[in-house]
C-alpha cells in the first residue's frame, strides 16, 4: 500500500490506468485500498467485485470486499465474502476475526464465538481476536470463561488499557471487587486520560475508600467538564474532610 499520504494523485493514475488496461488487476486492488482508507467504500466495492471476477481464488480481495460491504452497510452480502474468504483459506484468521465480529454486531454471540475460536486456533496469540472472544463469552453469561480469555489477552498484550477495563468489569460481574479495582487502576495507569475507568473506581470506591474515589473524581472532572460529576467530586469532599 502507497506510504504517500496524499492520496488523489495515486488514485487519478490508478483509475486512469483501469481505464488503458481493464484487466489490470493489482491496479484495481490497490486503487480500492486507497479508496478505502479515504472511507470511499461504494467504489472499493465496485473494484474489488472486479478483482474477485479477475483473481477468484483471492482470499484477502474476498475478505477485503467483506470489509467494504460491511462499512456500507450490508451485513449480509460481507458475510458471504467472509465465507467465501474462509473457504479460499482456511487459515485465514483475519477473515475468521472479521466474520465473527459481524456475527457478534447482530448478537448472534454463539456463532461469533465458534469464529473467534477457529480465529485463535489458527493465531493463539492475536490478542484482538482473545478479547472479542472474551467479549462475546461475557455477554452470554459465561463469565468465568470471559475472566480466563481476558486474562490470556492481557497477557499478550499488557498496554493495552481496553483488555484491562473489560477484565475489571468481568470481575465485577462476578463481585470480585478487589480485583476489579486492580484492573481499573491498572487501565488508569495506561491511558491516564481516559474517563470510563475512572468513573468505575469513583462508583466501586465512593463508599470504602472515598479519599481514592476523590481523587479519581478530581481527574475525571477535569478531562469531563460534566456538571454532574463535579456535584459528585464535591460531595466526595465534603464527606473526606
Amino acid at each position: 500500500m502507497e506510504k504517500d499520504k496524499n492520496f488523489d494523485p495515486a488514485i487519478d493514475e490508478y483509475r486512469a490506468a483501469i481505464k488503458e488496461y481493464p484487466d489490470y488487476v493489482d491496479a484495481r486492488y490497490h486503487l480500492a485500498n486507497l479508496l478505502m482508507d479515504r472511507q470511499g467504500y461504494n467504489e472499493a466495492i465496485v473494484q474489488l467485485r472486479e478483482v474477485v471476477m479477475l483473481r477468484p481464488k483471492d482470499a484477502n480481495a474476498r475478505n477485503d470486499l467483506g470489509y467494504a460491504l460491511k462499512k456500507s452497510g450490508d451485513a449480509k452480502g460481507a458475510a458471504a465474502e467472509y465465507l467465501q474468504a474462509i473457504r479460499l483459506n482456511p487459515k485465514s484468521a483475519v477473515a475468521q476475526n472479521n466474520l465473527a465480529n459481524l456475527l457478534y454486531g447482530s448478537k448472534q454471540y454463539a456463532a461469533a464465538v465458534e469464529h473467534y475460536q477457529a480465529a485463535l486456533q489458527i493465531q493463539p496469540n492475536n490478542a484482538e481476536a482473545r478479547m472479542n472472544l472474551a467479549t462475546a463469552l461475557d455477554v452470554m453469561g459465561r463469565t468465568d470463561d470471559a475472566i480466563v480469555e481476558y486474562q490470556e489477552a492481557a497477557r499478550l498484550r499488557p498496554d493495552n488499557a481496553n483488555i484491562h477495563f473489560n477484565l475489571a468489569i468481568a470481575y465485577q460481574n462476578k463481585k470480585d471487587l478487589t480485583s476489579a479495582i486492580a484492573e481499573l487502576k491498572t487501565a488508569s495507569r495506561l491511558a491516564p486520560d481516559w474517563i470510563p475507568p475512572r468513573l468505575l473506581l469513583v462508583k466501586m470506591l465512593k463508599d470504602s475508600d472515598p479519599k481514592t474515589a476523590l481523587d479519581e473524581c478530581m481527574v475525571a472532572d477535569g478531562l469531563s467538564h460534566d456538571a454532574k460529576l463535579h456535584d459528585q467530586c464535591l460531595d466526595l469532599q465534603r464527606r473526606t474532610q
